[in-house]
């Protein structure tokens, strides 16, 4: 057998780095609790203060979607290596058109 030095398979076969993604969710000013953040198979979702960590996520181009009661919901690209914290912004549901004129015509 060949009895080549360890580093040697270091080089000749590089895994993709893992990293630990942190996730800030805000409505602009608040904090959002209890959004569900996805990147591929993997979830987590934000507590109290809007936060949440995404574990073992290889290096390169992800979709990141967010999901929160009362927020649209939300879906872009993030590049992850060297940036390991994101904040997403989310955008409060408008009412339908259709949702409004029945509550101000409710009683007829």
């Amino acid at each position: 057998p060949l009895n080549l030095p360890s580093f040697y398979f270091k080089f000749a076969y590089k895994e993709r780095d893992k990293h630990n993604i942190k996730f800030t969710v805000t409505d602009g000013e608040n904090p959002v609790s209890g959004a569900t953040v996805t990147i591929g198979t993997k979830t987590a979702t934000t507590g109290a203060a809007g936060g949440c960590t995404i574990k073992y996520v290889t290096d390169g181009t992800h979709t990141v979607a967010v999901t929160a009661d009362g927020f649209e919901d939300y879906s872009d690209s993030i590049t992850t290596g060297e940036t390991t914290s994101f904040t997403i912004t989310l955008t409060a549901e408008t009412p339908d058109a259709d949702d409004t004129e029945d509550e101000q015509t409710g009683g007829e």
